[in-house]
């Protein structure tokens, strides 16, 4: 069974009980054809009395009519629909209640009444001021039921909850590892995986031939190649110096020197920069030379700044390119960077070749010993350093968390 919304207004006990006050006013029906004018006996916010002046009434029957109010400095008039509750043919007596108002002929009703009882003058002002604003209030609206859903939503509503909190999840975790990789995390510059190695440079401007086996190993004395260079450009910067006349200039035209180049250690050719028979520019690399007893370990470059992070016997993790998981190791050694060795004729082993470059001698130098043996098949392999411990009692966590996130974004 539906039930009616009903207009509900906040009133004072006396308002409620529908007072009937008696107000000039009068009543204008139409009856038989003919308006008439009826005295207004006395009136309520519920309905009114009128006197009769002799005509009949049908109880039950509703009417229409037009309620007239005196109002300084003016009068009002009011239609209204009826219905005749009651009639009094001895008085002439007709109680009627109003049908149909709206709620502003109920306000205006309201406020007459008001002003009536309180003993004030009701003006034009008071009306349209009472008319433009809302003097009801809703009605309070009934808490429906809701049917139960059925267990396939329910079962698909927290599934979708649960996806969308993992993915937020993952999210903010990720964005978290970004930002404790830029704020706590010291990076090297760069760095590589490393090794003491020799690299052979073309003495002359001339041809070199290749002695090196095939397999790639030579002991220490053993040619490793050989160079033809023309007499004529050994000494073609200064031939004034030498006092040679033009027939020995001549002579020198035919003539060649030749050399040999040998391996300073049992090494193992780790890179080749020059063919056989190929005319070579004096001081350009032939090949690097790696000695059979060296261990890789890693060579980081950091900036100066971080010198008082660089501590020796301080452990550190670094991920070699091409590999998913990090390794661990303790510097063992921390110099400046020296001057770049493009010039370096005297054939010294260096294992900085890939790091130095003009204008870096303000930066450091850390040699990292790794806890595991790294293969020789990894030297020159790029690295990533982190500065730390990540295996400490506050990292720890953090980082396996961070490295476990990682690899699951990494399957999706």
């Amino acid at each position: 069974m539906a039930h009616e919304s009903v207009n509900v207004v906040h009133e004072t006990e006396v308002e409620r009980q529908h007072p009937r006050v008696r107000i000039p006013a009068t009543l204008h029906l139409e009856v038989r054809g003919q308006e008439q004018t009826f005295r207004l006996i006395d009136i309520s916010a519920g309905g009114f009395a009128f006197h009769g002046r002799g005509n009949s009434y049908d109880i039950g029957r509703m009417y229409r009519g037009t309620l007239r109010f005196a109002i300084d400095p003016m009068g009002m008039t009011l239609p209204v629909s009826f219905r005749v509750r009651n009639f009094d043919p001895a008085n002439q007596r007709v109680g009627v209640t109003f049908e149909d108002l709206d709620e502003r002929q109920t306000t205006l009703l309201r406020q007459l009444i008001n002003a009536y009882i309180a003993g004030e003058v009701v003006t034009v002002g008071d009306v349209i001021t009472t008319l433009s604003r809302n003097n009801f209030t809703r009605a309070r609206t009934q808490q429906v039921a809701r049917k139960p859903q059925p267990q396939r939503t329910r079962s698909r509503a927290f599934t979708l909850t649960g996806v969308f909190f993992l993915v937020g999840l993952a999210a903010f975790t990720y964005a978290f590892s970004r930002l404790y990789g830029v704020l706590f995390i010291n990076h090297a510059i760069a760095a590589k995986v490393a090794a003491p190695s020799f690299a052979i440079a073309m003495p002359r401007d001339g041809t070199y031939f290749n002695l090196i086996p095939p397999n790639g190993k030579v002991k220490k004395g053993q040619p490793i190649g050989t160079f033809q260079a023309a007499m004529l450009d050994v000494v073609q910067n200064d031939p004034g110096s030498l006092h040679l006349t033009p027939q020995q200039l001549s002579d020198l035209m035919g003539e060649t020197l030749k050399g040999t180049l040998s391996s300073p250690c049992d090494c193992t050719v780790q890179q080749k920069f020059a063919l056989d028979s190929q005319y070579v520019n004096r001081n350009q690399p032939l090949v690097t030379l790696l000695p059979e007893d060296a261990k890789p370990y890693v060579l980081a470059r950091f900036h100066f700044d971080s010198m008082q992070d660089l501590r020796v016997g301080r452990t550190v993790a670094f991920q070699v390119s091409g590999e998913s998981h990090e390794r661990y190791g303790t510097i063992r050694q921390v110099r400046l960077l020296p001057t770049p060795i493009g010039n370096d004729e005297r054939g010294s082993a260096s294992d900085i070749r890939g790091l130095d470059s003009p204008g870096t001698v303000s930066d450091v130098l850390a040699q990292i010993e790794p806890t595991e043996a790294l293969p020789r098949a990894m030297i020159d392999q790029p690295v990533d350093v982190q500065l730390g411990d990540p295996r400490s009692a506050i990292a720890g966590p953090i980082d396996e968390g961070v490295r476990r996130v990682r690899a699951m974004l990494a399957k999706l």
